[in-house]
């Protein structure tokens, strides 16, 4: 798992920014801030954390008004955006009109694995778990409890046994 962050400086017209993050590898949105929604105010830095596979994205963002987060109005109040992967800037800009896209991560990374369900095992669900913790904190977690398949006719037997009422064949 690899940190990513996403810093974004509103302009004076923060209602009209918005981004979306896709792998590349699976098409699969990763994570997006929709216009109108997070960024209320003007001239005001919003950072984002996430946690992400080892794998090529793309950075899509957007301006309502076709105007990019800066230097066009002349009002003073220019916005940015900043994208660090793994510790690196990777991207970085506000001059756009509609939009902009740049691509970076590993070309050869694996494809993200979708996100555990219900029909998961608790093991793999574990791990995506692990993975997260450690991409945040930047530290290994402590082991978790592994969890082992006792056939049902041995628990059975194992019971028994231990309330002595074993059957004797």
């Amino acid at each position: 798992m690899k940190l990513l962050t996403v810093s974004v400086l509103t302009d004076v017209f923060p209602e009209e920014t918005s981004w979306t993050l896709t792998s590349v590898c699976s098409g699969q949105l990763e994570a997006s801030v929709d216009k109108r929604t997070k960024y209320a105010s003007k001239n005001k830095l919003y950072t984002d954390d996430y946690c992400v596979s080892d794998a090529r994205y793309e950075f899509t963002i957007f301006d309502a008004y076709l105007d990019g987060l800066c230097c066009g109005s002349g009002d003073g109040y220019n916005g940015s955006y900043n994208i660090t992967f793994d510790g690196r800037l990777v991207a970085s800009g506000g001059e756009f009109k509609a939009s902009e896209t740049i691509q970076f991560g590993n070309p050869n990374g694996v494809c993200p694995l979708p996100l555990p369900n219900i029909h998961s095992r608790v093991s793999a669900g574990m791990e995506w778990i692990n993975q997260a913790i450690q991409c945040r904190s930047g530290t290994k977690p402590k082991p978790s409890i592994s969890l082992k398949y006792v056939p049902k006719k041995t628990r059975n037997e194992n019971a028994r046994k231990k309330s002595g009422k074993a059957k004797k064949r």
